[in-house]
């Protein structure tokens, strides 16, 4: 289940919002424990869909999701926010790929398959491979192609 943050509060400190969030994802985590659902923290970004929105740092969702310390509580790695974000895959996974479950891809400068914006999808997916993510890759853009070329052509482009 993807959980998102919730967007910036009017008039509350970041340490005050960060406080809110460790007890609302620790809460939650309880509940996923009990229910056996993993949840998927997704950080987004700010700079281009939603400027209001609290959680835009990757790094930021693994300090949260080491802190609840919850095996039902990964982070859901969507490349896309993270390129926007300047934050570059070693960067901000590096000793840290046990907290991912989950992968998203889609290129910037639209959102749409890999290989029609600036992300380096060999390097890209190289690290994430050098960093032992071994996991399911989804799709999550806007496709400029036709269905089966769109995802023919994607899967071709992140080497699947």
């Amino acid at each position: 289940m993807i959980v998102a943050s919730g967007f910036n509060v009017p008039g509350m400190t970041h340490e005050e919002q960060h406080a809110n969030a460790i007890v609302g994802l620790r809460r939650i985590a309880d509940v996923a424990e009990e229910a056996g659902v993993i949840l998927l923290l997704e950080p987004l970004n700010n700079r281009v869909e939603l400027p209001l929105i609290y959680l835009s740092s990757t790094s930021q969702a693994l300090d949260l999701i080491e802190t609840v310390d919850s095996p039902n509580l990964r982070l859901l790695y969507d490349m896309y926010h993270s390129a926007v974000m300047e934050e570059s895959v070693p960067g901000v996974l590096e000793g840290r790929m046990h907290l991912v479950h989950h992968v998203q891809v889609a290129d910037t400068k639209g959102r749409h398959e890999p290989g029609t914006g600036d992300i380096d999808w060999d390097a890209a997916i190289s690290e994430l491979v050098r960093m032992g993510y071994d996991g399911a890759i989804g799709f999550e853009y806007l496709p400029t192609l036709p269905d089966d070329e769109s995802t023919s052509t994607a899967k071709a482009r992140i080497g699947l």
